[in-house]
């Protein structure tokens, strides 16, 4: 305060007064403020990446159960259709097996499981065209096996053949093995009078060879 007389009157006013550590401890109060926040700024963010990790980690353990689940039931799937499926004669896509693979007691092929529908149907084109494929390929050597064994049977005579080789009598003899039932009712004879006419022409080859070797001896 500064006192000042003025006509005999006592006047008293506030002059400012300026302290250099009044603004130091405000820029310190300040400092201290900012670093509070970026500190808060830093654990808020380490607190979402911790978050957001989780997250991830949670959905990829989720995704990664999901496919398996999905790999065992697409196998036990594909064990129902290979148990039920003996053969394929009627067998044209999977509305022609529903009802028998509803009948499951496991619900193998039951809907709302890990399998969708479309799961289901492309499992069982895949199945279907591996069945067939597989199926003649065995009956084709089912056929080879029995031709030849037929032919032992009566010592190789070319005129006893023709009545032994026909489809009536193999076809009773072939019907003994499940590799019959499994080829397409269509194929089977086909199948057997082609693996006849390969057996008659590797022996007219193989005789070939052998009189040639015969020759070239002499």
């Amino acid at each position: 305060y500064k006192r000042q007389k003025i006509d005999n009157c006592l006047l008293f006013f506030v002059v400012p007064h300026f302290c250099p550590y009044d603004k130091m401890s405000t820029t310190k109060t300040t400092t201290k403020e900012s670093k509070l926040e970026r500190e808060k700024i830093a654990r808020e963010k380490r607190e979402r990446e911790i978050l957001e990790k989780k997250r991830d980690d949670e959905y990829r353990l989720k995704k990664l159960k999901r496919n398996q689940d999905k790999g065992d039931a697409m196998k036990q799937f594909e064990a129902l259709l290979a148990e039920s499926i003996k053969s394929i004669d009627d067998v044209e896509t999977i509305d022609d097996v529903r009802e028998l693979l509803s009948q499951d007691p496991l619900g193998r092929a039951s809907s709302g499981g890990p399998l969708s529908e479309a799961d289901m149907v492309a499992s069982f084109d895949a199945f279907l065209l591996e069945f067939k494929s597989n199926s003649l390929q065995r009956y084709a050597e089912l056929c080879r096996e029995t031709v030849s064994a037929l032919s032992q049977s009566v010592g190789g005579v070319a005129d006893e053949e023709d009545a032994i080789f026909a489809w009536e009598i193999a076809r009773d003899v072939l019907k003994e093995d499940a590799r019959f039932d499994r080829c397409p009712m269509k194929l089977r004879r086909s199948t057997f009078d082609k693996a006849v006419e390969n057996f008659r022409d590797e022996r007219i080859r193989n005789a070939g060879t052998t009189i040639g070797a015969s020759f070239d001896a002499v």
